[in-house]
């Protein structure tokens, strides 16, 4: 669900699960997380790419295949110790800890998980007819992926609270 190609030193990250418009399964944060350590090992990459296979980037989160398997959830949001990062947010904040240039590739849907993977890259090259929205909002959920954190370094703190907080 998440494929790794290495070519002339740039890693092409693609979510693939077209199908279902690469909303994000529990899988698929495992993989992302590998993928982000893997890269991270690899001192002769010089970017990273990442993009959503078919018409969209990432339509947020399969809600309905997270919650095949409940305890997944606690999987995915659960953190060992204060201070550091669930699996959830490794996936956005992850790609920060690279030292080398991040792009993120946005066509079609970007929502939820998927905006906030978006912004978690050091560049977003958006298509013009994208379609982003940051849903947890509409559900009176926070966006705990890092949205917050990532969106406060990106724009004034009012702005992001703003984004943040409306669908």
């Amino acid at each position: 669900m998440i494929k790794l190609e290495i070519k002339q030193q740039v890693a092409w990250v693609s979510l693939a699960r077209p199908e279902k418009q690469n909303a994000l399964s529990f899988a698929m944060f495992v993989e992302l997380a590998n993928v982000i350590k893997k890269i991270k090992r690899d001192r002769s990459l010089r970017a990273v790419v990442i993009s959503g296979e078919g018409d969209h980037f990432c339509s947020g989160l399969d809600v309905a295949a997270v919650m095949k398997k409940p305890s997944n959830i606690i999987k995915l949001l659960f953190k060992w110790l204060p201070g550091n990062q669930n699996l959830a947010q490794k996936v956005v904040l992850g790609w920060q800890d690279l030292s080398i240039p991040v792009i993120a590739k946005v066509t079609g849907h970007c929502f939820g998980g998927g905006m906030q993977i978006a912004l978690g890259a050091d560049y977003r090259i958006v298509d013009k007819n994208a379609k982003l929205a940051i849903m947890e909002a509409r559900w009176g959920l926070c966006p705990d992926m890092g949205a917050n954190v990532v969106l406060a370094g990106l724009m004034k703190r009012d702005q992001a609270l703003w984004l943040a907080s409306h669908a």
